[in-house]
């Protein structure tokens, strides 16, 4: 029996939805015309997957897995490839679309198209040109229909940038957090601007970013932005960077338009800056004093060390609050020597004691030295793998939805005759969709760690190594180190819990003093957990 591989992909929630008609046909007539050549078949699905995009499911999807195991060998030659069309496999650009079906016929695979009944080999196209033209054809036209729609979204929103640059029309969409629009009107919410002129006071005065976020967490004064369970989050270095140069602040829109009204025409970018545009709430001779000691600051540059001193860069984190350990330079009166600081205790955020640098490393080897990579080596990361496909899944249904709401937003937008007011939404739907890209990309990052991980070996021989080098072996089995710096007993006694998370799953945490003696040792398959 002959093997066939039924490939299906869905981008918009109307084909993602059960029994909606799109995948419900694909899947049907896949599995009847498998029946009908008696094909021992697998079904492949890109969920929420575009074809069109520059991220698409030739070079992220699960159709770029099937063919680089097609070209590597491990799907045989002669493997059949059922598609409803071929533009299921590609919308981009022709040649683009047309590299990537060469790929799949140099690699051995026979493509069936459904919908009109072709039969593609690497033989029946150097044999018939014209089959070849006419595969042409059909990505052709796949991607000027895709193309068409992106072009869509674009006029909408071009068209209104337009009228809020030349008309001074209110401006839908995100706006500065510290604002608000009532009867039509922007107006500033009193509570917020107070903080606004609070920041623009200190870094007047000279307090740097993180002076300033300490300052403000430590009087309990909520930033703009929420976590996941609703609750304000903590000030940082890049929202406050984001005020303080943001132009708005003393009253100023900044926004880039289309100039050119004839969509024939290419398009000639122009940048607007409305002035009094938003409510002022700061001058701007004070914007641009801070701007002017902000600037001063970055000029002062420190040393560059020849050799990289953190051989634990990339891995190190703080136990407490999850952000990086930084290494510092102190200078005391016996001697300068070099310490932890969490990047949070900085701004106020963590209460982590700083860990002398040299404590940490001899510590930190010293759990090495007595690891059972034996045990280490037995990791189930069948469970994790399956975990994490769940929720790629279920992030992946939440994007198919996302999409269905911009594309019913835009059609709103082209029918009615006050487009703009649809753009808030839109705005809104458009930045859920980047978060949950975002999201998906590091559970695919998780998965292939997971799935690619290769055992443990005794972590030996450093001292015949550059500091880079020590760097590559370490991070090329470790993936996280998680570091709690306790005082016991005040001045001289603390306790440390050092955790070490592993590429194939394994965890181990170990307990120590500062002597070295250890409390406990517990290595286990953080899978298990």
């Amino acid at each position: 029996m002959k093997s066939a591989i039924l490939y299906s992909r869905y981008s918009s929630a109307q084909q993602g939805k059960e029994g909606k008609d799109s995948m419900r046909r694909q899947h049907a007539n896949g599995k009847a015309y498998a029946e009908k050549l008696n094909l021992k078949l697998v079904e492949v699905t890109d969920k929420g997957v575009s074809a069109f995009k520059a991220k698409n499911n030739a070079n992220t999807g699960k159709l770029a897995t099937l063919i680089e195991k097609a070209e590597s060998g491990n799907i045989p030659k002669g493997t059949i490839l059922i598609v409803e069309s071929l533009d299921r496999v590609s919308r981009q650009t022709p040649l683009d679309a047309l590299a990537i079906f060469q790929r799949l016929l140099k690699a051995g695979l026979e493509v069936h198209t459904l919908t009109d009944n072709q039969i593609y080999t690497q033989k029946s196209i150097n044999d018939n040109f014209y089959q070849l033209l006419g595969s042409l054809f059909v990505m052709s036209r796949a991607h000027e229909e895709s193309a068409t729609k992106s072009n869509r979204i674009k006029s909408v929103i071009g068209n209104h940038k337009r009228d809020v640059a030349l008309n001074g029309t209110t401006l839908k969409g995100s706006r500065p957090h510290w604002l608000q629009v009532v009867d039509n009107k922007l107006v500033v919410k009193p509570e917020r601007a107070s903080i606004i002129k609070r920041i623009f006071e200190l870094s007047l005065a000279g307090s740097g970013y993180s002076k300033i976020c300490k300052i403000l967490n430590e009087e309990g004064i909520p930033s703009a932005h929420k976590n996941a369970d609703g609750t304000p989050k903590k000030w940082e270095i890049t929202a406050l960077k984001r005020i303080v140069t943001s132009p708005a602040c003393y009253g100023t829109l900044i926004i880039e338009y289309n100039a050119e009204t004839d969509e024939k025409k290419p398009a000639r970018m122009t940048t607007a800056e409305n002035e009094k545009y938003y409510p002022a709430i700061v001058s701007k001779k004070d914007w641009d004093r801070v701007k002017g000691i902000k600037a001063k600051k970055l000029t002062v540059k420190g040393r560059k060390s020849k050799d990289l001193r953190n051989i634990f860069v990339g891995m190190l984190k703080c136990g407490h609050c999850g952000k990086s350990l930084h290494l510092s330079q102190l200078k005391k009166p016996k001697g300068t020597y070099y310490t932890l600081i969490c990047a949070s205790k900085r701004n106020g955020q963590c209460k982590q004691s700083n860990m002398k640098f040299d404590t940490f490393k001899k510590l930190f080897f010293n759990v090495i030295r007595n690891l059972d990579y034996s045990s280490l080596n037995k990791s189930e990361n069948h469970l994790k793998i399956t975990a994490l496909k769940e929720s790629k899944d279920a992030i992946q249904g939440q994007m198919v939805d996302l999409e269905g709401k911009i594309e019913a937003m835009i059609t709103l937008a082209e029918k009615s005759k006050s487009p703009a007011r649809y753009l808030d939404r839109l705005d809104q739907y458009e930045d859920d969709l980047k978060q949950l890209k975002i999201e998906l990309q590091e559970t695919q990052i998780k998965i292939d760690s997971l799935g690619s991980h290769k055992n443990l070996t005794p972590i030996t021989g450093l001292d015949k190594l550059t500091n880079e080098q020590i760097n590559k072996v370490l991070s090329d089995q470790i993936r996280e180190i998680r570091l709690i710096n306790s005082v016991v007993k005040r001045p001289y006694h603390f306790e440390q819990f050092i955790d070490i998370d592993f590429h194939n799953g394994q965890w181990m945490q170990s307990h120590v003093d500062t002597s070295g003696e250890y409390k406990y040792l517990d290595t286990r398959d953080r899978n298990k957990c």
